[in-house]
Formats: C-alpha cells, sequence, structure tokens
C-alpha cells in the first residue's frame, strides 16, 4: 500500500466524512501488516473546514500557493526593508496572490457541498496570510493541515500603510460626536472580543472532537479484541467438546473390545 497517497486521498476528504475514511484506512493498515503506521492514522484529528480547502487548493492547484507564497516572501523582504513604496506594490501583489487562493479554495469546497463565507472566509484569509508570510515553513504543510493558523505578529505587514498618512487638523469634538466615537469604540472591542472567544471555542471544539475520535478508535480497537477473544473462545470450546467426544468414542470402543474377549475367554 502506498501509505503517502492514502493520505493524499484522505486529506482530500470533506471534513464530514474523514473519521469514517480515516478508519478504513488504519483498518486496511492492520490487515496489511503495518501496524505503526495503522496506530498513527488512526489518531489523525479531523481537518477544520479552512484547513481541507486549503489542501485541496495544494492537491489541485498547487501553483496558486506557490506564487502566494512567493508573494509573501516578497512582502517580507520589503517590509523589512522599510522602503515604503516598494512595500505597497508587493502588498498589492501579495493580496492578489491571496485572492486567488481564497476564490479558489472557496469554488473547492463548493464543488464537494461547502459554503465558505463571512467569518470562515476571514478565517481562511488569514490562515494564508500566516502560510505565505511566517518566516518557517508551516507544519503540518499544505496537504496535511489540519488546523486553522493564527497570526504571530505579523499584523503589521497587512496593517502597515504604503505612506505616512497626513495628520488632520485638530478640532474639538461636540459632545454628541465623543460619545458617538466611544460608543463605536466600545462596540469594536466587544467585537473584537467576541471573534477571539468565537476562535478560542472553535480550538476547544476540535480539541474535543480529537479527543471524542480517539476514543471511539480506541472503543473500535477494543471490540475488534474482544471479538476476537470469543472466537478464540468458542472454537476451544468446540475442540474440547470434540475431544470429549473422542474420548468416548475411545471407551465405548474399549469396553467392547473387553466384553468380546471376556466372551471368547468364556468360550474356552
Amino acid at each position: 500500500m502506498d501509505v503517502d497517497s492514502e493520505l493524499d486521498r484522505l486529506y482530500a476528504t470533506p471534513p464530514a466524512a474523514f473519521v469514517a475514511e480515516r478508519n478504513h484506512l488504519a483498518q486496511a493498515l492492520r490487515k496489511a501488516g503495518d501496524k505503526r503506521a495503522a496506530d498513527d492514522v488512526a489518531h489523525l484529528p479531523r481537518p477544520s473546514v479552512v484547513a481541507w480547502a486549503i489542501n485541496l487548493v495544494h492537491f489541485r492547484d498547487r501553483e496558486l500557493l506557490d506564487a502566494l507564497r512567493k508573494a509573501g516572501a516578497a512582502l517580507r523582504k520589503a517590509q523589512e526593508s522599510a522602503d515604503m513604496e516598494q512595500f505597497a506594490s508587493r502588498k498589492r501583489a501579495h493580496e492578489d496572490a491571496l485572492a486567488a487562493v481564497v476564490d479558489r479554495a472557496s469554488a473547492l469546497a463548493a464543488g464537494s457541498g461547502q459554503s465558505i463565507a463571512g467569518a470562515m472566509k476571514h478565517r481562511l484569509e488569514m490562515t494564508l496570510t500566516v502560510l505565505s508570510t511566517a518566516a518557517d515553513e508551516a507544519s503540518p504543510p499544505p496537504g496535511r493541515m489540519s488546523a486553522e493558523l493564527e497570526p504571530l505578529g505579523f499584523d503589521a505587514f497587512t496593517a502597515m500603510p504604503a505612506a505616512p498618512a497626513p495628520k488632520p487638523a485638530k478640532r474639538e469634538k461636540s459632545p454628541a460626536e465623543a460619545a458617538r466615537a466611544e460608543k463605536i469604540d466600545a462596540v469594536k472591542e466587544a467585537l473584537d472580543a467576541a471573534d477571539k472567544e468565537v476562535r478560542r471555542l472553535e480550538r476547544e471544539s476540535e480539541r474535543s472532537q480529537a479527543a471524542l475520535e480517539r476514543a471511539e478508535q480506541d472503543v473500535l480497537d477494543a471490540e475488534r479484541r474482544a471479538d476476537a477473544a470469543r472466537r478464540e473462545r468458542d472454537d476451544a470450546r468446540r475442540a474440547a467438546e470434540e475431544a470429549r467426544q473422542r474420548v468416548d468414542a475411545a471407551r465405548h470402543a474399549l469396553a467392547s473390545a473387553e466384553r468380546e474377549l471376556e466372551d471368547l475367554s468364556a468360550r474356552r
């Protein structure tokens, strides 16, 4: 069995069918005698929809991801050089490459009946941004991704202005304007906190789902061992019964032979 090819097929499977396909592959590996690979596969976590969509692009349009990584590396280099004009140009190139991957990932997911929109699309964009601009390679890489990526201090790349904005002349805000601005800030803070809480709960849900899937696999393994033990017991029981029958038949034959010997002795 070509394990890498089977894993490619598994990670291209929609998340809803991932667990069943993963368990089927683990069972096939066990039957093939590769217990270590089977155990590794059995504990693979189910990918999030975002991670799965990126895996699909890796399998079907890898050149789009390569172009995005190249644009991300150029953007990082421009940011480090502090050349604002170069940064602005490479930022636009990165945004174009990012949009191409997001559109392709969304189309591939839609082709499998999964819509990517709203907050999920935002998480897709964020994960691809981190994937393409991080100094280190993602682990696991596209094709084996199971979770979304969180930004680690690189938000400045997407937020950095192309040129310093002129400072508007200051004027005193009216009480109504001040109150409105304060309310807007409060709403933004609440939305940011809610978004962070949603992502935290999603990660917690994914961890719980992974633990559940591991427990389900352990139950399946235990049931298989129990079935094997019951079969061995039934085989042993049948063997014991057959042995008793052979002993009874041998005793019967021995008794018949003894009676026949006694009859022959009495006729002398």
